[in-house]
């Protein structure tokens, strides 16, 4: 088994200074899930600090000292306790440890590392700022980077350009208008060029406007063709996400599915819901993101598994400590369009509006629940509205980084999207290049 990076010194060191100083309590509690320290009794101290912070506790020696006691096997916390505050006393800086928190990209203890720690004595800001940028440049997340490898990637990415630009000459010659994963619909497609790595696109709406429906349709649509989609639904179970992916692929409504079917809509419903439960290119998770951690381990742990597209029902349901609801949603998009970029997965996200937005027949993106930070990280931002019919869905698209800013407008059965197909041409076009699945 390999053994990560790690320093329990450094994991001490930033336990002690929590308690003594109360912005690198709040900061390390916003940065940092237990998981991120090594030692199982350090990890258990900053889970009873973490308590603290999140039912807004006011955080004293005694207090905590009082907590460590109540808990089971407590001799070696109280004992682990006096070392932490030891080390703050004899080594460590508070305006050090508030610098270092500001440069961890990691939620990860381990990446301060021993190189620091020889470096902590350390008097000029100059002199720290060199130890933390070399430190960097060794470690990312806790594993070592030889700087040859980052060289060696960049030209390895020329290498894949070339690749790239073959593989688009010859769907040009060959009369393939895309280069990313078809959605499905070819409104979406001609603007967006499809799915495509690094690409974080937001599709928001007003209430019941179909913003799940149609992310399950898009992600049926990529599994059909090949493409591993994982589906984070913060909302439905993951049976209930079924029922709407079979809703969406037989034309039953999902409340008669949910209430019971005549024999005709049962026998059409079982080959389905089996065909899809076998699909192994479907990866439904319908348990609660915790925190930015759990959100960045679930995305790494889905890359592992060969996603290349995640689907998020939906973003301001993600968990993470921070009172002020707009700085939370910024974090959260954030982090989202890092591991997008950094593991090369395609996002769709889906985001409410606010207030304001529900009751307004266009809106725009400032309009996004929580904050409009949302739409600046997005690659793409589509909103939907109800058209006065109820059946009639405009799609806005608000931002759009590489292609045009065209409105459209889609149908809606009941059960399904369903684009205008005005002539036997565009069908054709359709079946061409998009590779559509057609119903059984």
């Amino acid at each position: 088994m390999t053994v990560i990076n790690h320093d329990v010194n450094a994991e001490m060191c930033l336990i002690g200074t929590m308690i003594v100083d109360q912005e690198i309590f709040d900061r390390a509690c916003q940065t940092l899930d237990p998981e991120a320290f090594y030692d199982p009794v350090n990890m258990k101290l900053f889970s009873i600090l973490k308590d603290f912070y999140t039912n807004s506790i006011v955080l004293t020696k005694d207090t905590f000292i009082s907590q460590v006691r109540s808990e089971e096997d407590y001799s070696q916390g109280l004992s682990r306790l006096h070392e932490c505050l030891q080390f703050v006393n004899r080594k460590s800086s508070i305006g050090f440890l508030k610098m270092l928190l500001n440069t961890w990209k990691r939620c990860r203890v381990v990446a301060a590392c021993q190189n620091i720690l020889k470096n902590i004595n350390k008097s000029s800001l100059e002199e720290i700022r060199e130890v933390i940028d070399s430190t960097q440049n060794k470690f990312d997340g806790g594993k070592p980077v030889d700087l040859n490898e980052i060289y060696e990637g960049e030209f390895e990415g020329f290498k894949n350009h070339d690749a790239w630009l073959e593989n688009t000459q010859n769907s040009h010659l060959t009369g393939k208008v895309i280069t990313g994963h078809s959605t499905g619909f070819r409104e979406l497609d001609s603007r967006f060029n499809g799915l495509y790595p690094v690409q974080y696109l937001v599709l928001a709406g007003q209430p019941g406007s179909g913003k799940t429906t149609l992310a399950l349709q898009i992600t049926r649509n990529l599994i059909e063709n090949g493409v591993k989609v994982a589906f984070i639904s913060l909302e439905l179970t993951r049976e209930q996400v079924y029922k709407k992916l079979c809703s969406i692929e037989t034309d039953i409504p999902y409340m008669t599915i949910e209430r019971g079917m005549n024999n005709h809509d049962f026998h059409r419903y079982i080959p389905i819901s089996r065909r899809l439960k076998e699909n192994k290119n479907l990866l439904v998770f319908d348990h609660t993101v915790k925190s930015l951690g759990h959100l960045r381990s679930l995305l790494r742990k889905f890359k592992d598994y060969g996603c290349q597209v995640v689907c998020i029902d939906y973003l301001s349901l993600i968990n993470h400590v921070n009172k002020n609801n707009t700085e939370r949603i910024e974090q959260i998009s954030s982090a989202i369009r890092e591991e997008l970029k950094e593991l090369k997965l395609a996002g769709l996200v889906l985001s409410q509006l606010n207030r304001e937005g529900e009751k307004i027949e266009q809106p725009e993106m400032y309009h996004l629940f929580g904050s409009g930070q949302v739409g600046r990280d997005a690659y793409n931002c589509i909103i939907m509205t109800k058209k006065r019919d109820q059946l009639m869905r405009k799609v806005f698209v608000r931002k759009n980084r590489f292609g045009i800013m065209q409105d459209f407008e889609l149908d809606f059965n009941g059960c399904r999207f369903i684009e205008y197909k005005n002539t036997i041409e565009e069908e054709v076009y359709n079946a061409k290049h998009f590779s559509v699945h057609k119903n059984d």
